[in-house]
């Protein structure tokens, strides 16, 4: 797990929230990227940790929000509104510092995606990233509560999703078909092979390597690019060179 170039402890009306800022080593941000994290782990999550590596070189500071119970060592997430108040508290501590007079996306993977769904407008941000989206419990019918989450934040912001293909919380294809009944524009991007952490089978016709590129391309023309409604696939070809 890479070390962030600042970690800073912030008090919010629901416990103590802690921030993890990973910051663009040479020149000027282009954007803030802030992620929370899920329900079943923190900000070790293998996505969250390839963010906060990778994007800063190319020219997004990412900063990783980790929840008040996790900083006081609880195993069991706190309810939706304490989530949202501690998420909704930092970012506005983050706007208020200064870090995010450029362009600022929130997100997270999983509960972090809802959260960041549900606070958009409040926040004013201007896009949503949301990984891994739980648009259903696993084996059960999809839920309208939380197509609506997705829905409610895409009419304040561009929300993009990253869905992989195997992931039982919700398939890409289910998530662009909730998004369609409640016609909503909602980017959804199929993550090849993929499950709800990310993570391939071996029979995977793609490496591990190969889904990191894929899902850091996504985030940085989402983040640099459909922000500002140009659309994150269409405006300039790919550059890995950042990654060799």
């Amino acid at each position: 797990m890479p070390a962030a170039d600042t970690v800073e402890d912030i008090d919010t009306t629901v416990g103590p929230a802690r921030a993890h800022h990973y910051s663009v080593a040479r020149g000027v941000a282009r954007a803030t990227l802030v992620l929370g994290h899920g329900a079943g782990g923190g900000i070790e999550a293998w996505d969250l940790q390839l963010f906060a590596r990778e994007l800063p070189p190319m020219g997004i500071d990412v900063i990783l929000v980790e929840q008040p119970w996790r900083v006081e060592g609880r195993k069991v997430s706190a309810p939706k509104k304490q989530l949202d108040a501690a998420f909704r508290e930092v970012v506005s501590d983050i706007k208020r510092s200064g870090d995010a007079l450029r362009r600022l996306v929130t997100g997270g993977r999983s509960t972090g995606a809802r959260v960041a769904c549900r606070t958009a407008a409040d926040l004013d941000v201007d896009g949503v990233l949301a990984l891994a989206f739980p648009l259903h419990p696993p084996g059960k019918r999809v839920t309208e509560t939380r197509a609506h989450e997705l829905a409610a934040a895409s009419h304040a912001c561009p929300v993009s999703v990253m869905q992989g293909d195997r992931d039982p919380f919700g398939s890409p294809v289910q998530v662009a078909a909730s998004m369609a009944d409640l016609d909503a524009q909602v980017l959804v991007i199929a993550i090849p092979w993929a499950d709800h952490s990310f993570a391939i089978p071996k029979k995977a016709t793609l490496t591990r390597e190969e889904v990191g590129i894929i899902m850091l391309e996504t985030a940085r023309r989402v983040v640099l690019d459909r922000s500002q409604s140009t659309g994150p696939l269409m405006t300039r070809p790919a550059d890995f060179s950042s990654l060799s």
